[in-house]
């Protein structure tokens, strides 16, 4: 038992003590280590130390020190695979040699997987066994992407509103993005006629397109035939230029109402 006015010897080679005090313990053994003297100046009731006196330097008695918390057992006894908690004042002590499972639940690492029910999911893994655990955590993120619903969809998915996670309504399935309005396949937007107009429409991976028809220019649509190359707008074949529809009546005969239709051409004898 230390007293009040007694200063502890300069030079030592450890110092661990057991107190009632759990203010005075830590700062008392920060100023022995830092080899620093210490006197004490108020009064500590129910302070104790197992030591042995090798001139005027205090050694402490490690396994007494040990076992009288319950850490009895030299951890280098323990056989493979076997571990126990580390007494507090020497590692080469342990509370027992317990299998990873054992050590786990010990320290509070005795939930499993399957104790943790959606949205909850195992949460601080035990360093000796990983298929023990804390505690279970609640993260509704994890619980609404396993269930399959996103915050965000990939690209050629959207979400479908109507369909909501129910651990957080912010969160949707993700379904083929309709593109409505894209109709078409590359080659059908592509075919004789037309050209793609706009950008792309990706849905689920398959491209999809609008179209318009080609434009033209200058090229005509021509009611008796065309003349030079052709170019397709649409459906529509236009010419660069148009022949002639007039075609005369044989000789001696008059034009009897008149039309190109077809290539028939009423005449009349004068």
């Amino acid at each position: 038992t230390l007293f009040p006015t007694q200063v502890l010897p300069q030079r030592y080679t450890h110092l661990i003590e057991t107190s009632q005090s759990q203010t005075f313990e830590p700062y008392l053994r920060a100023n022995l280590i830092a080899g620093l003297p210490y006197r004490l100046s108020y009064q500590i009731a129910g302070v104790h130390f197992i030591l042995d006196s090798v001139d005027d330097e205090v050694q402490f008695d490690y396994v007494g020190l040990c076992s009288q918390i319950g850490y009895g057992v030299l951890a280098s006894s323990c056989g493979e695979g076997m571990a126990g908690n580390s007494c507090y004042y020497s590692t080469e002590y342990v509370d027992g040699c317990l299998t990873p499972e054992e050590w786990c639940v010990k320290n509070g690492y005795s939930i499993t997987e399957n104790d943790c029910k959606i949205p909850e999911y195992p949460d601080l893994v035990c360093p000796k066994n990983e298929n023990l655990f804390k505690n279970c955590l609640q993260d509704n993120e994890k619980a609404c992407n396993d269930s399959g619903y996103f915050l965000t969809c990939e690209t050629g998915k959207v979400s479908d509103t109507s369909s909501s996670c129910p651990y957080d309504v912010n969160y949707k399935t993700c379904v083929c993005d309709p593109c409505k309005g894209y109709d078409f396949t590359a080659d059908e937007a592509t075919e004789q006629g037309y050209d793609i107009l706009g950008a792309a429409c990706n849905s689920c991976g398959e491209m999809k397109y609008m179209r318009q028809a080609h434009d033209c220019g200058s090229y005509v649509e021509c009611e008796c035939g065309g003349i030079g190359e052709v170019c397709w707008s649409g459906s529509k074949k236009m010419f660069a230029s148009c022949k002639d529809c007039y075609v005369p009546c044989p000789a001696g005969q008059l034009d009897f109402n008149y039309y190109w239709c077809g290539g028939a051409l009423r005449c009349m004898i004068k």
